[in-house]
C-alpha cells in the first residue's frame, strides 16, 4: 500500500534543517513507528549518506549504500532527463525528453556517461563489499532530497527486483 507522510507546516519553507544530520534525525522520528527490526537503511550517495546515517543511528538499523544516478541534460548538470539504477537499468522522463527534443545519439551519450560514472562511484562507495541481501526485508531508501524523483524511482525498482518485502522512501525535502 502506498501512502505519503508529510508535514504540511513545512510546505514552502526554506532553511528548515541545520544540516543533513538534523534532517535525518527528523526523518527518523517520522519513521520510528513504521520500522521493523529486520529492516535496513540504504543511502543514495552522496547527499543521502549523512541523512541515512542519522536515520539508521536513531532507529537502530544497519546502514548500507545503494547507488542510483541522475542522467543530466546536455549542458545542464543540474537538470535530469532520467536516471540509471543500481543494476544499470535506465528510467527516462518522457515529458522532459519531448520538451528537449534530444536526438537518440544525445540521449545515448548521456546514458553511457552516467553508467560510466555510476560504475566508478559504485567501486568508490562499495569497494569489494557485496550488496546486502534484500529479499523479504523492509528497505528504507534515503536521499537528501527529491527533485524529479527519478533517481529514487530507479532505486525503488531495483530494490523491488531484489525482492524486498516492503520499500519505504524517505527524504527530508521534495519538489
Amino acid at each position: 500500500m502506498d501512502h505519503l507522510i508529510e508535514d504540511p507546516d513545512l510546505h514552502g519553507k526554506t532553511g528548515v534543517f541545520f544540516d543533513r544530520a538534523e534532517a535525518g534525525r527528523m526523518l527518523a522520528a517520522r519513521l520510528r513507528d513504521l520500522v521493523e527490526p529486520s529492516g535496513i537503511v540504504l543511502a543514495i550517495p552522496a547527499g543521502g549518506v549523512p541523512v541515512a546515517c542519522a536515520v539508521a543511528r536513531e532507529i537502530g538499523l544497519p546502514l548500507d549504500v545503494l547507488l542510483s544516478r541522475k542522467i543530466p541534460v546536455p549542458g545542464n548538470m543540474e537538470a535530469g532527463l532520467g536516471a540509471v539504477g543500481p543494476g544499470g537499468d535506465v528510467l527516462l522522463h518522457e515529458r522532459i525528453l519531448e520538451d528537449l527534443k534530444l536526438t537518440a545519439r544525445e540521449i545515448n551519450t548521456q546514458v553511457a556517461e552516467t553508467r560510466r560514472v555510476l560504475k566508478q562511484r559504485t567501486r568508490l562507495f562499495r569497494g569489494k563489499r557485496p550488496e546486502p541481501d534484500l529479499s523479504n526485508r523492509q528497505v528504507i531508501l534515503v536521499d537528501d532530497g527529491l527533485a524529479t524523483g527519478y533517481t529514487m524511482l530507479a532505486a525503488v525498482e531495483y530494490v523491488r527486483l531484489k525482492e524486498a518485502r516492503q520499500v519505504l522512501v524517505a527524504a527530508p525535502t521534495a519538489s
